[in-house]
C-alpha cells in the first residue's frame, strides 16, 4: 500500500481550534474556573509543538550523529527534571538519581528496539530514533513520578513499621523491601492497564499515526506492539533503578534508614 497523508494547513488548524473554543465555552457554562487553565494549556501546547517541529527540521536536515545525541540529551535532561514535578516529598540528588533512572532505561530499551529488533541504519537516523526514544522517555518519566512518590510517602509514613522491623533484626532492605515493591507496583500500572485495553478501547499513537500515514494496519500493529513491548521493558527498568537507587541514597549506618533526608518538595 503506498503510503500517503493528508496534508493539513493554517486554515485547517484554525477550524480544529473550534474544539478548544468549545471547551473553553463548556468551561465557563458550567462554572468549572478552568477558563484560564484551558487557554493557558492551549497556548503552550501550540508553541511547545511548533517549536519542536522547527527543531527537529533542523536536526533532519543535519543529519549527523551530533545532532540527534545533542537532541536527546536535551530530551532527557527534561525529562529527569520534568519527572520530579508531581512528586510531594524529594531527598538530596532527586533530580540525579531520577535522571540517571531515566537515561538508563530510554538508552537501553530504544537501543534493543532500534538496533536488534528494527535494525536502524546508520543507529542515529533521526526519523526513528528520535520519535521512539521520545515515546520512551515520555512514558518512563510518568512511571518514575509515580515510583518515587509513591516510595517516598510510604517510606515516610511508615516509618515507624521500618524502624520495627529493624529492631526486630531485619536489615534495612528486608524491612523496606515491601515498600519498594508497592511502589513499583504503582508505577508499572499505567503501561500495564495500557497494555490490558490497546486496541479494544483507543487506537496508540504510533499505530494511528501509520495507518493516517498509509501504512498496511497490521504492519501498523507489528510496529505498535514493539513499542509497547519497549515501554514496558523502559517502564520496569527505570522503576527498579530509581527504587534501588533511592534505597541506597537513604541507607545510613548497619541496620538504620536516614528518614530524615525525606523532606516536603518546596
Amino acid at each position: 500500500m503506498q503510503a500517503s497523508f493528508q496534508v493539513v494547513g493554517l486554515s485547517e488548524l484554525l477550524t480544529a481550534s473550534s474544539m478548544i473554543v468549545l471547551s473553553l465555552g463548556l468551561s465557563v457554562l458550567a462554572r468549572l474556573g478552568l477558563a484560564r487553565r484551558i487557554v493557558v494549556a492551549a497556548l503552550r501546547t501550540v508553541l511547545q509543538l511548533f517549536a519542536v517541529g522547527y527543531v527537529l527540521t533542523w536536526v533532519f536536515a543535519q543529519n549527523r550523529a551530533w545532532s540527534v545525541v545533542l537532541a536527546l540529551t536535551v530530551m532527557t535532561l527534561v525529562a529527569g527534571w520534568a519527572a520530579l514535578g508531581r512528586v510531594e516529598r524529594r531527598i538530596p540528588h532527586a533530580y540525579v538519581l531520577s535522571l540517571g533512572a531515566i537515561a538508563l532505561a530510554a538508552f537501553v530499551a530504544t537501543a534493543v528496539v532500534t538496533q536488534v529488533a528494527l535494525g536502524i541504519q546508520p543507529w542515529y537516523k533521526p526519523q526513528y530514533l528520535i520519535p521512539l526514544a521520545g515515546m520512551v522517555l515520555g512514558n518512563s518519566m510518568n512511571g518514575i513520578s509515580l515510583t518515587l512518590d509513591r516510595l517516598l510517602a510510604e517510606l515516610s509514613q511508615r516509618r515507624d513499621w521500618i524502624e520495627e522491623r529493624l529492631c526486630l533484626g531485619a536489615s534495612p532492605w528486608e524491612a523496606s523491601r515491601p515498600l519498594v515493591v508497592t511502589a513499583l507496583r504503582a508505577g508499572m500500572m499505567p503501561i500495564l492497564n495500557t497494555m490490558t485495553v490497546v486496541g479494544i478501547v483507543s487506537l496508540p499513537g504510533l499505530m494511528t499515526g501509520q495507518i493516517l500515514a498509509g501504512a498496511d494496519p497490521l504492519q501498523a500493529v507489528i510496529y505498535q506492539i514493539i513499542m509497547i513491548f519497549m515501554l514496558c521493558a523502559a517502564t520496569a527498568i527505570g522503576g527498579m533503578t530509581l527504587g534501588l537507587l533511592v534505597f541506597r541514597r537513604l541507607r545510613g549506618a548497619p541496620a538504620r534508614l536516614r528518614f530524615e533526608l525525606i523532606g516536603k518538595a518546596k
